[in-house]
């Protein structure tokens, strides 16, 4: 079976092209299965960069330390799984009008990260979304989840916004713990349709929740928030 395997060797940091902290980029692609793994540096990984590429199997991403960035170009298709894993640094992670048949999983690690799905983007499975620590920002808008969803952020200050979504079965959202002096979690719903069953928990830290425009077809339950404000996404993500 095709696969294609890109590693970096041990090191005190990734260098692609001989450069540390480059870019690796798969502009077109039919190979079955794609892993890559790179290591220290500020890395940039790009599937899909010129106008969609495509994974007849699964697509892993493993991104080491430093500030790193992970982008699903538009009209990419993976076939089988999707898993994204970050390591310590600022990250971010962008999924742009791609579909995953297989189930989706992205983990990132301590410090402020960055996950964004958005652009009509259709991941069939089931999601998973885990923050790990710092004050990090899951936005997920204009998009469909065919399976169970579970977003998960650490402790700190953390900004969960649902935007224009459509979930098909049961979504979880676990808020970590913010301490602090006016730290709180952010819990963001609007224009959304849930239509499995809806359970927010924001383990009563202050934390707020707002809900605009959504459908329910199964009664939330929200509990551990303390705010019911308004509260706008796009302001959010500028």
């Amino acid at each position: 079976q095709e696969y294609l395997w890109v590693h970096t060797c041990p090191g005190d940091s990734t260098k692609i092209n001989g450069v540390s902290g480059g870019q690796l980029i798969v502009a077109k692609s039919s190979v079955a299965n794609i892993s890559a793994s790179l290591l220290g540096g500020n890395d940039t990984f790009q599937f899909g960069a010129q106008g969609g590429a495509s994974s007849n199997g699964y697509l892993h991403i493993f991104m080491g330390s430093g500030n790193d960035t992970v982008e699903i170009g538009a009209y990419s298709n993976i076939a089988g799984k999707l898993g994204i894993s970050t390591s310590s640094g600022e990250d971010k992670v962008m999924l742009n009008v791609t579909t995953v048949g297989g189930a989706t999983t992205i983990n990132t690690s301590s410090s402020k990260d960055r996950i964004h799905v958005m652009g009509a983007t259709y991941l069939k499975g089931n999601l998973t979304i885990d923050s790990g620590t710092g004050a990090d920002e899951v936005f997920l808008e204009h998009s469909q989840v065919g399976g169970d969803t579970l977003i998960k952020t650490g402790d700190d200050s953390d900004v969960v916004c649902l935007s224009h979504m459509t979930f098909d079965k049961k979504i979880d959202v676990l808020l970590g713990s913010a301490s602090g002096f006016l730290a709180f979690d952010v819990l963001d719903l609007h224009d959304s349709t849930f239509k499995g069953a809806f359970q927010a928990d924001g383990e009563s830290d202050g934390d707020i929740y707002d809900s605009d425009n959504n459908i329910f077809q199964v009664s939330p339950v929200v509990l551990h928030f303390e705010s019911y404000v308004d509260i706008d996404c796009d302001q959010l993500l500028s």
